[in-house]
């Protein structure tokens, strides 16, 4: 029950954020089938500064985050950043959003709508 709802709420997001000039949902092979732990979304557009845009989102109750962050950003692994572009890219273009079982489809539609709101004025 608990796994059905994170995949319920995950593809729902997949349906709202289709077509969407400003952000892009993570690609998973079609032979997958996600958890849905968490729901990763890329800003596509890069005048959109993420970390403002985790700001609002934050501020009206939406809990959006980091999850997927470079290991050598952590102290104990400074000396060891290498250059590594495609990381460091998807670091500062993604967020988390929630997608958990005890969210209702209404929930989800919120966050995406306010999401798209947010990348439209930025």
């Amino acid at each position: 029950k608990i796994l059905n709802g994170h995949r319920s709420n995950g593809l729902l997001y997949d349906k709202l954020f289709s077509n969407n000039s400003n952000l892009v949902p993570l690609k998973r092979p079609a032979s997958s089938d996600s958890a849905f732990w968490v729901y990763t979304v890329l800003l596509k557009n890069e005048t959109i500064n993420r970390d403002e845009l985790l700001k609002k989102l934050n501020a009206e109750g939406i809990h959006a985050g980091l999850v997927h962050v470079p290991n050598d950003d952590y102290s104990c692994w400074k000396s060891h950043q290498v250059e590594l572009p495609g990381v460091r890219y998807f670091s500062s273009r993604q967020i988390s959003l929630p997608v958990g079982w005890w969210l209702k489809a209404e929930d989800i539609e919120f966050i995406a709508q306010r999401l798209k709101e947010f990348c439209e004025v930025s």
